[in-house]
């Protein structure tokens, strides 16, 4: 096991780590705790065990396990709620973004009045945010996501129909657990979807335009770890050595995306899961090779080190056939874990076509993407995915 005590919060990785929770709880010298999780996970061994160990030392907690995927501001104000008849001292995590996400917001609310439209980014809300919020500890259980180490929360705002991004350096949990043997309960195609969700995470900070060098070498390393491990971790579910790199390298695309940002797979992407309501991680495994083809041009080198990065040799190749190859690759390792290759194969229809590029162009995260794309051409990679 390894502690790292400012990347950028504080990290315990490593297997069997979720046992050292209680002592990560002494460090705030609280004794009311409240959990966030979902139904399901609330039932798996490993989180029987976290409630078993909590209790063992003492320590006062209740369980919140209405947490949806994808949750709403209408999920939050029923978060808030109960959060208000408890009245907790720290907050836990245990689950995947959608829980770690809602735990954020709750935060935010609970702490600081309001709604969570109030914190927006878009609407400044990153300058409302202070630091006064309840202690969280993190404890993912997918490996994808990276919120147990993000500044951010997205959530979908029911009646505009919008992916709200509610951004702060005080939301990043204060401890994250990174634990393996809490990833192997997954099932086969969540650990696609998510590990898709790191591929795209590292891929769009390294192609942004922000290019901050030592966000760009975190997001490529990232690329090399997922690459190396996520069939492993799909195919074999109990290749803990695989799952503990898929963390890790989730945890990487995170920090590699606090500094890069993201791009114009996210901004489409976020339409997907509210239009439709498919997972985040399985729209930005379908929309990402497009994406790709588009920002091409505009990024040519840095696609060929994506292509090195995924495992190929590029030396006998011209700059953009070595280019198109990391686009191939991304399309080989989503046809290996069972990816759809257009939207319509996950059964999202294009009806509402026209609002999704609407949303699509005014989404911060186009802000950063390589190259500029208009209304029309993002509604022709919308075209091309289905």
């Amino acid at each position: 096991m390894n502690i790292f005590d400012s990347w950028p919060n504080k990290i315990v990785f490593g297997k069997k780590s979720a046992e050292k929770l209680s002592k990560e709880i002494e460090y705030f010298n609280v004794n009311k705790l409240l959990i966030f999780t979902d139904k399901v996970i609330e039932q798996l061994p490993f989180c029987k065990d976290i409630f078993s160990n909590l209790k063992n030392h003492n320590y006062k907690f209740e369980v919140y396990n209405d947490v949806r995927q994808n949750p709403s501001d209408e999920d939050i104000v029923h978060g808030v709620a109960g959060i208000n008849a408890y009245q907790p001292e720290l907050l836990i995590a245990v689950g995947g973004g959608s829980v770690i996400d809602f735990c954020k917001a709750v935060n935010i609310v609970y702490t600081h009045g309001g709604v969570i439209q109030d914190y927006e980014m878009s609407s400044g809300g990153i300058e409302r945010i202070k630091p006064i919020l309840l202690p969280v500890i993190a404890i993912p259980t997918t490996a994808g996501t990276s919120s147990e180490v993000s500044l951010a929360t997205v959530i979908t705002d029911t009646q505009r129909r919008w992916k709200m991004a509610i951004v702060s350096p005080h939301i990043i949990p204060d401890v994250a657990i990174l634990d393996p043997y809490l990833t192997v309960t997954m099932p086969k195609k969540i650990t696609a979807d998510t590990g898709m969700d790191a591929l795209c995470h590292c891929i769009e900070a390294y192609l942004s335009s922000v290019n901050f060098p030592p966000a760009c070498a975190q997001a490529l390393y990232g690329i090399r770890l997922i690459n190396k491990n996520i069939r492993n971790a799909y195919f074999y579910p109990e290749d803990i050595e695989a799952r503990e790199k898929m963390l890790i390298a989730s945890s990487m695309a995170g920090l590699a995306v606090a500094h890069n940002i993201l791009g114009l797979v996210h901004a489409m992407s976020q339409q997907v899961t509210t239009f439709h309501g498919l997972s985040h991680g399985l729209a930005n495994a379908i929309l990402l090779p497009y994406v790709m083809e588009f920002n091409l041009p505009a990024v040519e080198d840095k696609m060929i080190d994506l292509a090195w990065a995924l495992g190929n040799n590029t030396d006998i190749l011209s700059k953009r056939q070595a280019a198109q190859i990391a686009i191939e690759s991304v399309k080989m390792i989503g046809n290996d874990l069972g990816i759809p290759e257009k939207l319509s194969d996950a059964g999202v229809t294009d009806q509402n076509i026209n609002y999704m590029v609407e949303n699509a162009i005014k989404s911060p995260e186009i802000w950063t993407n390589p190259r500029e794309a208009s209304s029309i051409e993002i509604l022709k990679i919308y075209k091309k995915a289905f």
